[in-house]
């Protein structure tokens, strides 16, 4: 019968197929059918994006990014960068174990051994873990748009869902640990300045309390006012006393209420003397105290200036540390995979196929052109 013939032929082929063929082709083509059709595990990849931002503007923009520059942020892509080197480190691997128990997530009975997280139980590190967590966790980003897309594979739906917004909330928390430590290290020196001047206005407030205690001067000009008002009025007491001494003398040279204006006139004499020599003479004069008065009130005003101009800086810094603030803004969030896209099983078979097939025939041309050579 013809079926038989022809099944005679196909045995005969492989028959006349060289020993090669069988190692380099056939039986990993075999062990590929083998291994991806029944034992590889399936793999669930949970995806999610987000952008790190900044309420600052860009010059030139396009796409996503002016839309958000539209919106009063911009794009903040060296920043980005930090996040990222952050969710594939070894710190986020540590705190991923921590809180949810990356090892075991990944030691699953129901995993294959191939696929499994120290398998034979040897090297159960964190470096191992490290190692092994770089093929499970990718990023890439969108350079046009900084937008950043995170794929977590796992061995269930779960799994892969938990891990990457675990990811998300890490690196939430890295950002806003990045906006505390900018806004410390930017006003603490103007803080600093401040404490400094407030401390200045206040010794210096302190110095002119006790002068003015020790001295008994609150206000120089106006006490100077007095002083000079005093000595008018005086002044003008003497005018009136010599004058009535004039008239006495004129009419009545021996009255003897003369002696008594003279007296008055002595009198007055002396105050006007006592009252110039309080403005004007000596080191305790008014005029004397007036000089460290104002030097100090002097340096109290400067010290108070100085205050303002620090605290006007410090609001400032607080409002530039404000607008400086990055963002991590989630556009989508990471969503419950319902079937497995991975292992592609019927991709990798021909894909396994094809290359030994490739790598056969340039084996088989080598052997051939061995031959030829040694004929």
């Amino acid at each position: 019968p013809i079926g038989i013939r022809n099944m005679n032929k196909t045995q005969l082929y492989f028959k006349k197929l060289p020993i090669s063929f069988w190692i380099i082709v056939a039986i990993p083509t075999f062990i590929s059918i083998i291994y991806f059709g029944l034992i590889a595990s399936d793999r669930y990849v949970s995806v999610s994006t987000f952008v790190v931002r900044s309420p600052q503007k860009t010059a030139s923009v396009s796409g996503l990014s002016a839309f958000l520059q539209n919106v009063g942020f911009s794009r903040s892509q060296d920043d980005t960068y930090v996040v990222h080197q952050y969710m594939t480190s070894r710190d986020a691997v540590t705190q991923l174990d921590s809180d949810i128990g990356l090892k075991q997530k990944y030691r699953d009975e129901a995993i294959d051994p191939f696929s499994k997280f120290n398998t034979l139980g040897l090297d159960n590190s964190n470096e191992s873990l490290y190692e092994y967590y770089q093929g499970k966790v990718k990023i890439d980003l969108d350079t046009a748009s900084s937008i950043s897309t995170l794929s977590v594979r796992a061995y269930s739906a779960e799994d892969a869902v938990e891990i990457n917004t675990k990811l998300l909330d890490m690196g939430e928390n890295l950002v806003n640990q990045l906006n505390k430590r900018g806004r410390q290290d930017m006003i603490a020196t103007s803080e600093a300045e401040v404490q400094k001047a407030q401390d200045k206005v206040k010794e210096l407030s302190e110095k002119l309390t006790q002068f003015r205690a020790k001295n008994q001067i609150f206000d120089v000009e106006k006490q100077s006012a007095l002083q000079l008002q005093l000595i008018s009025k005086l002044q003008d007491q003497l005018i009136m006393v010599k004058t009535q001494l004039a008239q006495v003398r004129a009419v009545t040279p021996k009255n003897p209420q003369i002696i008594t204006l003279q007296e008055r006139e002595r009198s007055i004499n002396q105050d006007i003397a006592r009252e110039t020599q309080k403005m004007l003479g000596g080191n305790q004069s008014i005029n004397q105290k007036s000089i460290e008065y104002e030097q100090i009130a002097l340096e109290k005003e400067v010290a108070t200036k100085q205050l303002a101009a620090t605290l006007a800086s410090l609001e400032q810094n607080r409002n530039e540390a404000e607008r400086k603030q990055l963002y991590l803004e989630r556009i989508s969030k990471p969503q419950k995979p319902d079937v497995a896209v991975e292992p592609k099983r019927l991709k990798n078979i021909i894909s396994t196929l094809l290359l030994s097939l490739i790598i056969w025939g340039i084996f088989s041309l080598l052997v051939a052109g061995v031959k030829e050579h040694k004929g």
